[in-house]
């Protein structure tokens, strides 16, 4: 993120997003280990707040009840490129994908001799490949998820 500068006309930003924007900044440092310690460096000002906010939610598993994910979806499904959607996997993985490739129940995996994750969808006895992701953390294998389990699958 980058901080204000006169030359960048200032835009309200809504409330909801300015919460998720910090939810956003505490999965990735919970996902890469380095959630000990407030990393707010290179966050707009105003945001400790809404850090602290965040890691209450990330911390009390407030996140994952219904109506936390029907926040997210009306507010923060998109990014602000409009172009790719943030979803967070059942593992709790955060992610950007092509919109609207994105969708529930699909799978995301890292294809043999492969460095970055694809999105699969299950098509009664094979899978068809979506798109490309990008998941934090994973990315060119930089950490292997808990439970990855390699496995032949067909895609059509």
């Amino acid at each position: 993120m980058v901080p204000y500068s006169p030359l960048r006309p200032r835009t309200e930003v809504p409330i909801c997003e300015k919460l998720f924007l910090a939810l956003q900044v505490i999965a990735s440092l919970r996902i890469t280990g380095r959630i000990g310690s407030m990393h707010t460096k290179g966050l707009p000002k105003g945001y400790g707040p809404w850090m602290l906010a965040a890691t209450l939610i990330a911390h009390t598993q407030i996140c994952l009840t219904s109506e936390f994910r029907e926040i997210y979806s009306k507010h923060a499904l998109r990014s602000n490129t409009e172009d790719e959607c943030i979803f967070v996997t059942s593992s709790g993985y955060l992610g950007r994908a092509p919109y609207p490739a994105i969708s529930r129940g699909q799978i995301i995996t890292i294809l043999g001799g492969g460095y970055v994750p694809y999105v699969l969808e299950r098509h009664h006895n094979h899978y068809k490949l979506i798109s490309h992701a990008y998941v934090e953390g994973v990315m060119h294998w930089q950490r292997i998820p808990d439970g990855m389990a390699m496995e032949r699958l067909e895609i059509r």
